[in-house]
């Protein structure tokens, strides 16, 4: 079992890598939608799509490892999996509902709460 558990481990963090990837796409696009630079509302919505599979992709993965190579280093890890994983969808809910024009500012944020989720994720994880 540990030998399944250590493979959904190096799955698991490359999943992360790849929706770290994607939120500093989207962090970018973002700050351009936002300032006016450029219009990417569809790739936002696209980004968004592809950021929160990945982030439900990497929790997916999380039990699996737990069953087979044991608890994060510390329960932390399961607050941020949670905040990885709803930020960006929580605040293009808000700015839809709000009918705010700057959705890229909006997005650029949660992909930035996002990535700094990530980073302490990788703190916590073993």
């Amino acid at each position: 079992m540990a030998a399944i558990g250590s493979l959904l481990a190096v799955l698991h963090a490359w999943v992360a890598v790849a929706g770290a990837i994607v939120a500093v796409i989207l962090v970018v696009v973002g700050l351009l939608d936002g300032a006016g630079v450029v219009r990417a509302s569809r790739w936002l919505n696209r980004l968004a799509a592809i950021l929160f599979a990945t982030m439900v992709a990497a929790v997916l993965l999380g039990p699996g490892i737990v069953a087979g190579v044991g608890m994060p280093s510390s329960p932390l890890h399961f607050l941020l999996a949670a905040i990885a994983v709803l930020t960006v969808p929580a605040l293009r809910f808000v700015a839809i509902r709000r009918s705010s024009t700057h959705l890229g500012w909006w997005m650029a944020a949660g992909a930035a709460v996002t990535l700094l989720a990530l980073l302490s994720l990788w703190a916590t994880g073993s």
